[in-house]
C-alpha cells in the first residue's frame, strides 16, 4: 500500500511541475509526452527506493503501475508489472499491455507450447518487474503509442480486477455501459 501510494503522489507532482515542453527533445530520447511518462514513472521507482532507505521496515515493498496521457492526437501506455490497459472500442475488449511476469518470461525464452502450459500455472502471480524492487536506477518501463478513437473507453486496473473476472466479463460490463 505505502509503495503504491508513493507511486502515485510522486506520479502526480511529477506532472504537476514539468511541461512535456521542458522534457527532452533529442530523438534518441523519444517525444518529450513519452519522456515526461516514463521519468514520472522513474522517480516513483526512486522515492520508493529511497523511502525504503529511510524505513528499512519497509526493505522489500513494490508497486506494478500503469498510467496513460493523452497528447497530440495520440495515447501513451506506460507499464510496469502486471497492471494493465485495456481499450474498449466498437465492442470489443483489448489488452494495450502485456503483463511483467513469470509465466510470460518463461513463454519467450521456451517458445512454450499449448500443451506444456499447465507446467506454468505455479508461476502465475510472480511479477518480473515491480518499482522499487530493482535498485537499478531506472525501472523498466514498457511504452505503447496508440492512435485513439473518440468512442474509445480505457480500463486501467491491477490484478486486483484482471484476476477476479475474465476479459469476457469486463468486455460484457462495458458494452452494457455504453448502450
Amino acid at each position: 500500500d505505502r509503495a503504491s501510494e508513493l507511486a502515485v503522489r510522486t506520479m502526480e507532482q511529477t506532472f504537476a511541475s514539468t511541461r512535456p515542453e521542458q522534457g527532452r527533445r533529442d530523438k534518441s530520447e523519444g517525444d518529450p509526452y513519452s519522456h515526461l511518462l516514463t521519468q514520472s514513472i522513474n522517480r516513483a521507482h526512486a522515492v520508493i527506493l529511497e523511502e525504503m532507505e529511510v524505513q528499512p521496515r519497509l526493505a522489500g515493498m513494490g508497486t506494478t503501475v500503469v498510467a496513460t496521457l493523452f497528447a497530440n492526437s495520440r495515447l501513451y501506455v506506460a507499464h510496469v508489472g502486471d497492471s494493465r490497459c485495456y481499450c474498449f472500442r466498437d465492442g470489443s475488449l483489448n489488452l494495450l499491455t502485456r503483463d511483467h511476469s513469470m509465466v510470460n518470461e518463461l513463454r519467450d525464452r521456451y517458445n512454450v507450447r499449448p500443451d506444456q502450459e499447465a507446467k506454468l500455472a505455479g508461476f502465475s502471480h510472480v511479477v518480473s518487474r515491480a518499482l522499487g524492487v530493482d535498485h537499478d536506477t531506472n525501472s523498466e518501463i514498457e511504452l505503447t503509442v496508440a492512435a485513439p478513437r473518440g468512442n474509445d473507453i480505457y480500463v486501467l486496473c491491477s490484478d486486483g480486477l484482471s484476476d477476479e473476472t475474465t476479459e469476457n466479463h469486463i468486455q460484457q460490463v462495458l458494452a452494457e455501459a455504453k448502450a
